[in-house]
């Protein structure tokens, strides 16, 4: 199992492979709001942002695809799949809490800047 590292301006989360054959045949990421109007990801491979202020969140795939780029509205939540590498950048990062694969998601570089980027894997 890999640990997560941090550099100064950004994070690197490394993630064990996915478990069951399930998992590693997830769905492309999917994201969901407070109302419940998009079908959610699950399983293994599941991110879960939790908005307690307005974010702004950018989730590209690793091929420079971008999943979503938007204004996030505090007191939202978004779930995401996360079954292949991401690269995520957060603006106001004070103001989210993040779960990934059920395990808190440290979303700070340390470095006192409230832009935060993350490459998930």
């Amino acid at each position: 199992q890999k640990a997560r590292e941090a550099e100064a301006g950004s994070s690197t989360v490394a993630i064990p492979a996915a478990s069951s054959p399930q998992a590693a045949a997830a769905a492309p990421p999917t994201t969901t709001n407070s109302s419940g109007s998009v079908p959610v990801a699950a399983g293994n491979d599941e991110m879960k942002l939790t908005f307690r202020q307005d974010v702004w969140l950018q989730i590209k795939r690793e091929n420079g695809t971008v999943v979503t780029s938007h204004l996030a509205k505090a007191g939202t939540q978004e779930i995401f799949n996360v079954s292949e590498p991401m690269q995520i950048r957060i603006g106001n990062a004070a103001g989210v809490q993040g779960i990934l694969r059920g395990a808190p998601l440290a979303i700070s570089d340390g470095s006192g800047s409230n832009v935060v980027n993350l490459n998930v894997k």
